[in-house]
């Protein structure tokens, strides 16, 4: 929600705060793959690891100096409208984020 609120995908961010468009709410959470990923998943006979950039660059084991990654910090910008972001979530997201 953050890197789209403010166009920055990849790179570090450097806001402090932003707003969440409500309207791209179904987008963004369509895009966290909750459910199109599923029949992809079931027909794979193997355990299935999901590995986010920022837990690899975390990681003492991943060789940082073959990679352009960098941690965006996204975790630092304050979603000025957060209320209103929750309250547009669906059940089975406020769910899975633990709200």
């Amino acid at each position: 929600m953050v890197a789209d609120s403010l166009g920055k995908f990849v790179g570090p961010i450097e806001d402090q705060s932003t707003r969440v468009n409500i309207a791209r709410l179904p987008w963004l959470i369509d895009s966290w793959g909750y459910h199109k990923d599923q029949y992809i998943r079931s027909k794979i006979d193997r355990p299935i690891v999901d590995v986010f950039y920022e837990d690899l660059l975390a990681d003492p084991e991943f060789d940082k100096s073959r990679t352009q990654m960098v941690e965006q910090n996204s975790t630092r910008v304050n979603i000025v409208n957060w209320d209103e972001v929750v309250a547009n979530l669906p059940d089975e997201v406020k769910h899975d984020l633990g709200l």
